[in-house]
C-alpha cells in the first residue's frame, strides 16, 4: 500500500470476511524478520 490510510482501509475491508468457510484474520505485514524464519535448511532432512 502506498499510504497508511490505504493499508488500514484494506485491512478493515478484509477482516472478518468468510472465505472457504473460514473467517479471515488480517493483520499488518511484518517487515522485521530474520533469514532463518524464511529459509529451510535442506541438509537436515
Amino acid at each position: 500500500m502506498e499510504t497508511d490510510a490505504e493499508e488500514a482501509a484494506a485491512i478493515r475491508a478484509l477482516r472478518g470476511i468468510e472465505w472457504m468457510g473460514r473467517s479471515l484474520k488480517v493483520n499488518r505485514a511484518r517487515t522485521n524478520y530474520s533469514i532463518s524464519e524464511i529459509c529451510v535448511d535442506s541438509t537436515t532432512n
